[in-house]
C-alpha cells in the first residue's frame, strides 16, 4: 500500500492564514479559496456546527477573504459541509505536476491519502475570531481518504458519477490538464474494517498522534515514529531521500520537511510498521 502524505488546505498563498484550532480542540479544515470564481461553494455556504464559517475566515484574515468568497472544495471529506446529491462519496482532484508524481509512484485504487495542513489555535474575542498570541503554528493531520476508483481525463463531467458533478475537477475538468485526476473513496474504510469507519473523512478534535509538527522547532519540522525512516534497499518517502533530512531521536525521528510539494509517497511494503502508527491514528478520534 501506498501512504500519501498530502498537504492541503490555507497555506501562505492560499488563504494566507493558518486553519484554526477552535478553543474545544476542533480542528477547522478551510478549503482554499478561488479567486478566479464567484459562484458556489462559497464560504458562507460550508455548514459547520457551532460556529460560522464566512465570519471564521473574514475574521481570521482580516477582511482578505469574505463568507461571499468562492472556494475550491477539495478534498471534499465532510457530506454534512454542503448539500449532497444521493450517493456522494468522499473524493479528491488532483492534476499537472503534483498528479504526474502520484502516477510516477503508482498510486491508486486501495492506496491511502493522509491530509495535513497548517493549524493554529484561535478563539473569541469581543465577539471576533483571533488567534492565540503566541501560540505555536503546526502541521497537523486533518483528514484521510482510502481510493476506491482512480477517474482521469478532461472530460470527466461525462465519465464521473452523478453525485460527483459539483467537484471543480468534474464541473471544471476541461480547464485542468490532461492528467487532471478524481480519486473516489472507498464506502468504508478496508485498511482497518474494524474500526468501521467511512473511506475518507476529517478528524474532528486535535490529538498529539496528530500533530506534525514537534514542539518549538518550526511547523515543518516533524516528529515521526522510526518506522518513517530511511532504510537500505527501501524506496524512502518521495521528496525526502537525502539524509541529512532524518535525526534518529530515542525511539522517534526529526523529519526536517521540503518547502515545497503537495504529495509525500511512502511504500508501506517496505514500511510494515507504519501500519500499526496508522491504526492508532485513526483509532485516536475518527469518526
Amino acid at each position: 500500500m501506498k501512504l500519501i502524505l498530502s498537504r492541503k488546505g490555507f497555506d501562505s498563498i492560499y488563504g494566507g492564514v493558518p486553519c484554526p484550532i477552535l478553543h474545544d480542540g476542533r480542528l477547522c479544515y478551510l478549503p482554499i479559496p478561488d479567486y478566479n470564481r464567484r459562484s458556489p461553494p462559497q464560504f458562507q455556504n460550508i455548514a459547520r456546527t457551532g460556529y460560522d464559517v464566512g465570519q471564521l475566515v473574514d475574521n481570521l484574515s482580516r477582511g482578505k477573504l469574505s463568507a461571499r468568497t468562492s472556494i475550491h472544495l477539495d478534498p471534499d471529506l465532510r457530506k454534512e459541509d454542503y448539500p449532497r446529491k444521493r450517493g456522494w462519496r468522499p473524493c479528491f482532484g488532483q492534476c499537472s505536476v503534483a498528479q504526474s508524481h502520484l502516477d510516477r509512484m503508482g498510486v491508486g485504487p486501495g492506496d491511502l491519502f493522509l491530509f495535513f495542513g497548517w493549524f493554529k489555535a484561535a478563539e473569541q474575542h469581543a465577539g471576533k475570531w483571533r488567534y492565540v498570541k503566541n501560540a505555536p503554528d503546526l502541521h497537523v493531520l486533518m483528514g484521510w481518504l482510502e481510493i476506491d476508483k482512480k477517474l482521469v481525463g478532461t472530460n470527466l463531467v461525462n465519465t464521473a458519477p452523478n453525485w460527483a458533478g459539483d467537484h471543480a475537477h468534474v464541473r471544471y475538468s476541461k480547464l485542468y490538464h490532461d492528467n487532471n485526476t478524481l480519486f473516489i473513496a472507498t464506502k468504508s474504510l478496508q485498511l482497518f474494517p474494524e474500526l468501521k469507519l467511512p473511506g475518507g473523512g476529517l478528524f474532528p478534535m486535535l490529538h498529539p498522534r496528530l500533530q506534525l509538527t514537534d514542539g518549538s522547532r518550526g511547523r515543518s519540522v516533524w516528529r515521526l515514529p522510526q518506522c518513517f525512516a530511511p532504510r537500505p534497499n527501501a524506496p524512502p518517502l518521495s521528496y525526502h531521500a537525502d539524509p541529512k533530512r532524518w535525526k534518529r531521536v530515542g525511539k522517534d525521528c526529526l523529519l526536517h520537511t521540503v518547502g515545497r510539494g503537495q504529495e509525500f509517497v511512502l511504500d508501506t511494503d517496505y514500511y510494515p510498521s507504519v501500519n500499526q502508527w496508522l491504526h492508532k491514528v485513526f483509532k485516536c478520534n475518527a469518526r
